[in-house]
């Protein structure tokens, strides 16, 4: 049952699974999402632990809520730092015995959790050893279908002999029926959703636990889509792991493994890379090579290694679509006194990008040197050796460094481990990049604005609409327009109560009418990119949030807030004009004048007297307030 094979070496009692990918982004491509394809979870963040009997899943306070709701009971939820939660590895040292072994792909794991992970569980006599072959692509690796990419076709109703629409209706009448005296309202089974707490068709709560604090809320279901009782995904991830003393059900020995992470599972993107020119970028990459030189020089550094996919973009002035919604390039990049390496798939540099980077005729230290991406491994350890001193960039804030498997491809005393200079370098932005981002706020927040008003004016037509429908309305505005580059993460769109949940996007399951009578939140982005004669733009992530419509308490709530506080309100004077200056005017050029009007409603100017303020004459009704106050909140920054 265990494969020594694969693990190469002893056989492991424990796993880890982290949601990174090989570079340690925070988004990652669905072909990476392991993490997802063995719990169910979706979130951004996340550690998992599998042994012979048990699997838990860590997970921080942006994504407690969104854990609650997608994993079965199966799971322990572990919400790191409450009360009575250990952390990962005061959880296995009371799950595990003197000696024993956990794994990890050293690829995925960055190297300062690594290393901690290391010193506490060795102090516990428990040995972290590094797993090259991920177990879970050893159940999603071959024979993996692509869907079909033939058109459908229709069946006329003169050979169907009855339409679609019809068809519709009675399956709706048979629904009622089946639910009898509790049956719901036609908008809910049309579309208008069901709560959170009532997902699922046999939901019990989850059993309580006396060794682990669970939440009350824990929902258990014997149809959940991840249960590793009905889908055997964690027990076949276990025939890879060490039998120990917990022998393993016969059925999960015969299971055919082959089957449940193989069909269909996504490949990676096939788009070529493309150019960012240096009118937009406003510096070229040669010069970005020479300011990173000057700083190795100054650390007495002979390389640095690159693994943050934003950081090669930046640097190399070159795009690509390898990650859902960021215009990153898969790739590894190494760069010494001398000569830049770039690991990468070749296929995806154009003949453009090849001349623009001078690949092909590489003779200097200026130009850029290409590699398959899988030999960065065998290359990085064989130049390795002939460089004093490597710098390795380590954790800092979002940046999570390089992995370990990075790390262990050079000596410990040819390492340096500092944040990545880039960081610092493309943040201190040039005026080219400034302008780019204020003019892509400003068309993110045309596009945003023309959206909302189609919104509005269906709602006051009686039209329904859900969260879902606002969702697409959104995106489908900015990938039809001609100057943008798609979405920047999928549009949030959060009704009432959904609001509360941080990063909730709507599913069939979950998606609600949108009514009158509470908040509505959006959060939204896209990416922009282009020339127009009397501006330059930079491919830039635009972020707009906004509420609508509004809740006459929250707006009463805001009110209190700010009684007798008057440089708010002259705060928000200046704010609402320059939106009206910049936005308002920009929507009148392109001739959006739905966009202009739905924009002009929301921005009021008070001027209201001490004494009429603070006796609550405000002469201005709480929803026209609130509409000011969360909409495009980041042309704050730039305009």
């Amino acid at each position: 049952m265990v494969r020594y094979t694969v693990l190469q070496g002893p056989p492991i009692d424990a796993y880890i699974i982290p949601s990174f990918d090989e570079h340690q982004s925070e988004e990652v491509h669905p072909r990476d999402e392991r993490l997802k394809f063995l719990s169910g979870f979706s979130g951004s963040y996340g550690f998992a632990v599998v042994t012979a009997t048990k699997a838990a899943l860590w997970v921080t306070g942006l994504d407690e809520l969104q854990a609650d709701l997608e994993l079965s009971c199966d799971w322990l939820l572990m919400k790191s730092g409450h009360p009575g939660v250990p952390t990962i590895t005061e959880w296995l040292k009371d799950e595990l015995g003197t000696g024993m072994r956990v794994g990890v792909d050293p690829k995925l794991i960055p190297n300062s959790q690594f290393e901690y992970l290391q010193r506490e569980l060795n102090n516990a006599t428990i040995l972290l050893v590094q797993v090259v072959n991920n177990l879970i692509d050893q159940i999603w690796i071959k024979n993996r279908p692509l869907y079909s990419t033939h058109d459908a076709f229709i069946i006329q109703n003169e050979i169907a002999g009855e339409s679609y629409q019809n068809k519709f209706e009675r399956v709706r009448r048979v629904t009622l029926l089946l639910q009898g005296g509790q049956a719901k309202p036609p908008e809910v089974i049309d579309g208008d959703g069901m709560d959170l707490k009532e997902i699922g068709t046999d939901r019990k709560l989850c059993p309580p636990r006396k060794d682990i604090p669970q939440p009350t809320n824990r929902v258990n279901t014997s149809n959940h889509l991840h249960s590793w009782k009905d889908k055997h995904i964690l027990k076949l991830t276990l025939t890879l792991l060490l039998q120990g003393s917990q022998a393993k059900p016969p059925e999960v020995i015969d299971g055919d493994v082959d089957q449940i992470w193989i069909k269909n599972r996504p490949l990676y993107s096939t788009h070529d890379a493309f150019i960012i020119q240096n009118e937009i970028a406003g510096e070229s990459y040669q010069n970005k090579f020479e300011r990173v030189r000057r700083i190795l020089r100054s650390v007495d550094c002979d390389a640095l290694i690159v693994t943050a996919l934003d950081e090669i973009a930046w640097l190399l002035n070159i795009r690509a679509w390898d990650l859902p919604h960021s215009p990153f390039l898969r790739a590894y990049l190494a760069i010494t006194e001398s000569q830049v390496y770039l690991y990468t798939d070749e296929k995806k540099l154009s003949n453009a990008v090849r001349m623009y980077l001078h690949i092909d005729s590489c003779t200097s230290p200026l130009c850029v040197r290409v590699k398959e991406y899988e030999k960065v491994w065998n290359d990085l350890r064989n130049i390795g050796l002939y460089w004093n001193r490597i710098w390795l960039p380590s954790q800092i804030a979002y940046s999570a460094g390089v992995s370990k498997a990075i790390t262990t491809l050079f000596s410990p005393d040819k390492r340096y481990a500092a944040p990545s200079p880039i960081i610092e370098m493309k943040a201190q932005k040039n005026d080219v990049e400034i302008k780019g981002m204020h003019e892509a706020h400003i068309r993110d927040a045309v596009i945003f604005c023309d959206a909302m008003a189609f919104v509005e004016d269906q709602y006051f037509r009686g039209e329904d609409i859900t969260e879902t429908s606002v969702a697409h309305i959104l995106d489908s505005h900015r990938t039809e327009n001609t100057i943008s580059r798609g979405i920047s993460f999928e549009s949030i769109v959060a009704y009432g109560e959904h609001a509360a949940l941080p990063h909730y996007t709507p599913s069939n399951a979950t998606n609600v009418v949108v009514r009158g009578d509470a908040p509505l939140l959006v959060d939204s982005g896209g990416h922009y990119m282009g020339i127009e004669p009397e501006s330059l733009t930079f491919l830039h992530h635009c972020l707009c949030k906004t509420l609508v419509p509004f809740h006459q308490s929250f707006a009463n709530l805001i009110f209190h807030f700010l009684n007798g506080c008057f440089d708010q309100i002259r705060y928000l004077n200046a704010y609402n004009q320059r939106i009206a200056d910049t936005v308002g005017n920009e929507l009148k050029r392109q001739k959006k004048m739905s966009g202009f009007y739905w924009l002009e409603k929301r921005l009021v100017t008070y001027d209201i007297p001490v004494d009429s303020w603070r006796n609550q004459g405000l002469g201005v009704t709480p929803q026209r307030f609130l509409m000011l106050i969360a909409i495009l909140c980041s042309l704050l920054v730039y305009v």
